[in-house]
């Protein structure tokens, strides 16, 4: 066990308490966290070379797949999962990954990685519709809504432990906020929802 510690990035902040240990036994390697992590990280990386600059062009984010309503509505539904891998600039995709690193971990170990990954794309697809619904002309990219959804299964534990759990603290209270960016004069819509702890 502790040979799994040492490799493992995400398991240094869960020794300790007979809780973390069991999470630990329960899931001893996070996957989906981190090729998600490393998923985004390359699609960012690629979408900003190709756009010259750290925050990507609104036309090259469009052209990699980011949600747009009128390439949905002509069957583009792929964009609805490709939009979740996308981000409009540097900070975006680190805060993006930072909670994703923090919130995914502990989820992934709690609920397994194929039930993580699979809350992690249904709350994505369905957040992209609802974006779509709001904004269906807007360019629309980001997990963070999805990285946000991914903790809701542990959502009603998490408020009922508030007072021990470390990771309700460092989450602490958050609200939906909707934030648009206009780099360059081009907006892009990056969503980031979340709900109190």
């Amino acid at each position: 066990m502790a040979a799994d510690m040492t490799t493992d990035p995400g398991a240094s902040h869960l020794e300790g308490s007979p809780f973390r240990r069991l999470l630990l036994e329960r899931t001893p390697r996070v996957i989906a966290t981190p090729a998600l992590i490393v998923a985004n990280v390359l699609i960012y990386a690629a979408t900003a070379g190709a756009s010259g600059q750290t925050e990507p062009r609104p036309d090259v984010l469009v052209g990699w797949g980011a949600l747009f309503g009128p390439g949905v509505a002509n069957g583009e539904w792929w964009r609805l999962v490709s939009a979740m891998f996308l981000h409009a600039g540097i900070l975006h995709i680190a805060l993006n990954c930072l909670f994703l690193r923090q919130i995914g971990n502990l989820v992934e170990r709690l609920m397994g990685s194929f039930a993580f990954l699979t809350i992690y794309l249904v709350t994505g697809v369905t957040g992209a519709m609802a974006s779509l619904m709001a904004h269906p002309r807007s360019i629309g990219v980001g997990a963070s809504g999805r990285s946000s959804a991914s903790r809701a299964p542990f959502s009603p534990w998490c408020s009922r432990q508030a007072a021990r759990c470390a990771s309700c603290w460092t989450i602490g209270r958050s609200r939906s906020v909707s934030a648009v960016l206009t780099p360059k004069s081009h907006p892009v819509r990056v969503g980031h929802w979340a709900t109190e702890c």
